[in-house]
């Protein structure tokens, strides 16, 4: 499971790839994201919780580039079984993303966060798909 798991953030990193599952699942196939546009970005923070420090990482994370300021940060999360938990992992994700934006200060206007999440499972997502 773990080694299917890393192969598949692997895959999902090649930019070409990485737009491709963008522009199908947030764009309904037309080409809006570019994979010349993509960046790597390694969206990590740590936080206080019971029994210590706990680590957030997103699978895969790109920021969008045009002419060359950031237009959004999208983000890739594979699930190999239904977790009851997703939608609000997803959303610690997203809150961490615009924190970063907020503390950063160099911009008054925000880019747009979006994460996707891609379920390889045989069952059926039967958990809350969003909040």
């Amino acid at each position: 499971m773990h080694d299917r798991d890393i192969a598949e953030k692997q895959l999902f990193d090649y930019d070409d790839v990485f737009a491709d599952i963008v522009n199908v699942l947030l764009f309904h196939g037309r080409r809006v994201v570019d994979a010349g546009q993509l960046e790597t970005a390694r969206d990590k923070d740590a936080y206080a919780a019971t029994g210590g420090l706990r680590e957030m990482e997103r699978d895969v994370s790109k920021l969008v580039r045009s002419d060359g300021l950031v237009v959004s940060l999208i983000g890739i999360e594979n699930q190999s079984r239904a977790d009851r938990s997703m939608a609000l992992r997803v959303m610690g994700y997203d809150a961490l993303a615009y924190r970063k934006q907020l503390l950063d200060g160099k911009r008054m206007d925000f880019y747009p966060v979006a994460t996707v999440v891609l379920a390889f499972g045989l069952k059926p997502w039967t958990y809350p798909r969003e909040i």
